[in-house]
């Protein structure tokens, strides 16, 4: 990182770029030590305060990074990089409307600034406004054409707004993207054009949840090759062997077999062309086994009256995962409707929010039980299928119920995942699904007293359980 103003002097080079080593390789509290001492032996160099920010930055604390890059600003108040870096922090920490300002100062200074007319363009996304986000990318696709984060981000903006047929021509910048979570086998790729005698490997990508949710692209694939070879991640590989669309099953852990041609299972539905109309394929694609549902009936039948399964928290790591997540704290009033119970889903990530609720709380521990001695989602998807009603936040657990047919009610930020788009109660995705949406960015209280609103209603207009879960009242 550097600034056209105020260069480092050759007696303090050692601590820039030894800050600057550590900080590569990770090592946090190492590179913040060389940079606090770079910042004390200048403290009047725009410069040290950047590379200061960018190590706090790096080492996860937010305020401190944007604290910093505001120092480095008002030290150097005319350079554009200053602004865009302090635009950056911002929108990481979830701060838009904070972050589009630094950034339009920053092209103020630079206009041809490639990376501030991007950040600039996610920025108007993460606050809603998709028609100016994409005038900004096209933008900066216009300042350096083909450029593969920049399309991808353009993709993710029309995606948003519905406009699937141009987004996933654009979605496949990401396999141009260094850091992308796909692993392209060796072999070429295949370009979508049916050939009855192609022996096609579609290999999975990004997370668990993306999985379940573009499986059910498969048997159309299907129907333009002469096999499939499905390679998932391994902890799925005994909840989908009963997913049809494909002749063979293996994970990524296994030995590549022999293909033709392979593809990433996000490509599906560019290759299908899917609009929105075409994004929901037909009857449920993912299936609980059936002597795991009736054990799982026989467990659950302790608990009468409307049984509802939560979820609430994903995985931390997420770089979006504080806006998408929701304290438990704001599912409790639910408990309080008489005759509901609460059936926590919850695995891994966000069981202290759990062990720290008294004992009455109302909220049932049913993780603990869940898929230890079958496989990851095997237990889940059964008591899904057993289940009211599942009311959950943006993570796997929505796409394992949407896939399984299953009642579920998602509450999602202001500004959500782009596959949710911006408006509407439903899901293109999931017929099954209910969208609860915040009105205001961080009002989780809003959606979850729209959320015991419904439920009260539904649970006074059909107490039994057959009743609540007829499709007509989905």
């Amino acid at each position: 990182m550097t600034t056209p103003t105020n260069p480092i002097p050759d007696s303090a080079l050692h601590l820039l770029e030894r800050g600057q080593a550590h900080r590569r390789a990770g090592r946090h509290v190492q590179a913040l030590a060389d940079h606090e001492a770079l910042v004390a032996q200048l403290p009047r160099s725009p410069q040290a305060w950047s590379e200061l920010a960018s190590s706090y930055q790096h080492a996860g604390s937010a305020d401190a990074a944007i604290a910093g890059y505001q120092q480095a600003v008002r030290l150097a108040p005319r350079v554009a990089e200053l602004h865009y870096n302090l635009g950056t922090a911002l929108q990481t920490a979830a701060r838009f409307a904070e972050a589009r300002i630094c950034l339009l100062r920053a092209l103020e200074r630079d206009p041809t600034h490639r990376r501030a007319l991007t950040n600039l363009g996610l920025v108007l996304r993460g606050l809603g406004a998709l028609p100016a986000s994409e005038r900004v990318l096209r933008h900066a696709l216009i300042l350096e054409p083909g450029h593969a984060e920049t399309e991808w981000n353009l993709a993710l903006t029309l995606l948003q707004g519905g406009a699937y047929q141009a987004g996933w021509q654009l979605y496949e910048s990401r396999l141009r993207l260094g850091d992308f979570s796909i692993r392209p086998p060796d072999g070429p790729r295949w370009d979508g054009t049916p050939d009855a005698s192609l022996r096609l490997l579609i290999t999975v990508e990004q997370g668990l949840g993306d999985t379940l949710q573009f499986v059910r692209f498969l048997p159309q694939i299907r129907e333009r090759v002469g096999h499939v070879t499905l390679r998932v991640q391994t902890p799925l590989r005994r909840l989908l062997a009963g997913t049809p669309g494909y002749d063979a099953l293996v994970t990524t852990r296994d030995p590549v077999p022999g293909f033709d041609a392979w593809a990433g299972l996000l490509s599906l539905p560019g290759f299908l062309d899917a609009g929105r109309e075409a994004l929901w394929t037909g009857a449920p694609y993912l299936h609980a086994e059936p002597e795991l549902r009736a054990r799982w009936r026989a467990r659950l039948a302790e608990w009468t009256g409307l049984r509802i399964g939560i979820g609430w928290q994903g995985n931390p790591g997420y770089a979006a995962d504080g806006q998408r997540s929701i304290p438990l704290r704001h599912f409790l009033p639910l408990a309080d409707i008489p005759g509901v119970t609460l059936l926590s889903l919850q695995k891994r990530h966000g069981l202290a929010q759990l062990a720290a609720l008294p004992p009455r709380a109302g909220v049932i521990d049913l993780g603990r039980e869940l898929d230890e001695d079958t496989a990851p989602f095997v237990d889940t998807a059964a008591v899904m299928t057993e289940l009211d009603l599942v009311i959950t936040s943006d993570t796997a657990t929505p796409h394992l119920a949407g896939g399984l047919g299953v009642p579920v009610w998602l509450a999602l930020p202001n500004v959500p995942d782009w596959r949710f788009e911006l408006k509407g109660a439903d899901c293109p995705w999931y017929r099954s699904m209910r969208v609860f949406r915040q009105k205001t960015p961080g009002d989780w209280a809003g959606v979850f007293s729209e959320i015991f609103g419904e439920l009260e209603r539904r649970v006074s207009v059909a107490p039994q359980r057959a009743r609540v879960r007829d499709p007509s009242d989905r």
